[in-house]
């Protein structure tokens, strides 16, 4: 009788099922791990390709002081500079700190995706007021300049293509940072749905 009923035990679905190696869920927490990884990787990449905002300011601010003596113009690429530069050390601030060892071996998968998550969604929140008000300033304020340059000398069209290709470029921009909003959002809840269903 004992015998059969550990011959049952042994061959009951439930036990075999919960006596099973979780190999899958190991790996599921490392793939989560690692896409933590590419997403500090990618936030790391953008945030070094936000400082190329500087120099382009500085760049396009220059070119227009060139054009003109108007102290409104100057005075707005001024501005477009300075905020330029403040805006990225607002941008970058607290984003490059590390996690120390001791505190990162104590995130599990889930807290850490959820902290790059954050770091990502807080660096696209910044990105409008910090990176992109500046060079749409500096940019604009160099078409309005051209573009009373052009009538001045009876070419009212002449900066046209560059003012389309500032829009162009805008509103891609605009769809691209959108997109990534939409696709955190997505991460966020396929997170959640996984660790309820822990």
């Amino acid at each position: 009788m004992t015998g059969a009923n550990q011959s049952n035990g042994e061959n009951d679905p439930k036990k075999l099922w919960q006596n099973q190696p979780r190999e899958e869920t190991t790996m599921t927490l490392e793939k989560i791990h690692l896409k933590a990884q590419r997403l500090r990787a990618r936030t790391r990449r953008e945030l070094l390709g936000n400082i190329a905002t500087i120099p382009f300011s500085i760049a396009v601010a220059w070119f227009g002081f060139l054009q003109t003596h108007d102290l409104e113009f100057r005075t707005a690429f001024l501005l477009s500079v300075a905020w330029t530069v403040l805006g990225q050390s607002f941008v970058h601030r607290g984003m490059w700190s590390a996690t120390p060892p001791e505190r990162s071996a104590l995130l599990t998968g889930f807290e850490f995706y959820r902290r790059e998550i954050a770091r990502r969604r807080n660096l696209l929140g910044r990105f409008l007021q910090w990176t992109l008000g500046p060079v749409i300033l500096c940019v604009g304020t160099l078409i309005v300049l051209l573009t009373g340059m052009a009538r001045s000398v009876g070419k009212p069209g002449a900066v046209l293509p560059f003012t389309t290709l500032g829009i162009l470029w805008l509103v891609a921009v605009f769809l691209q940072r959108s997109r990534g909003q939409r696709e955190l959002k997505q991460e966020i809840d396929r997170l959640n749905q996984m660790q309820s269903a822990r």
